[in-house]
């Protein structure tokens, strides 16, 4: 069992249920909006999400505690990972074909914390 995997297909079925909307050009633009049961117009009952990706202005809360869920599940994952065999291991392996140790450790984005360099070190040692 993968623990990285299994969080990362979780997390990313949630996302895609969420009612996100993306367009690229005005067609698509006034499909999605008809498709949320606003015109064109509406745009004040939206948010540009970046990348050409709106949310309703309604799903905007929802939106942000999907999302900061999934940050504090990861970060949970890694603290609850005590010997570097467990969900880091995972990660590790998924990254693991670029062989670069630095590659792994960015994933992290946590390397100021001396325990956590020191799990990542040893599960890094394991893994390549």
């Amino acid at each position: 069992m993968n623990k990285y995997t299994d969080l990362k297909n979780r997390q990313q079925e949630e996302f895609n249920a969420f009612p996100l909307g993306a367009a690229f050009g005005n067609k698509q633009f006034a499909e999605m909006m008809q498709a949320w049961g606003l015109t064109e117009n509406d745009t004040d009952k939206i948010y540009s999400i970046g990348g050409g990706c709106y949310i309703r202005k309604s799903d905007h809360k929802a939106f942000h505690e999907m999302l900061d869920r999934h940050e504090k599940e990861r970060r949970n994952a890694i603290a609850a990972d005590l010997t570097g065999y467990g969900f880091l291991l995972s990660l590790i392996h998924i990254s693991e074909p670029t062989r670069q140790a630095e590659t792994s450790f960015a994933v992290f984005r946590l390397t100021n914390n001396n325990n956590l360099n020191s799990l990542l070190y040893s599960s890094l040692r394991h893994a390549v």
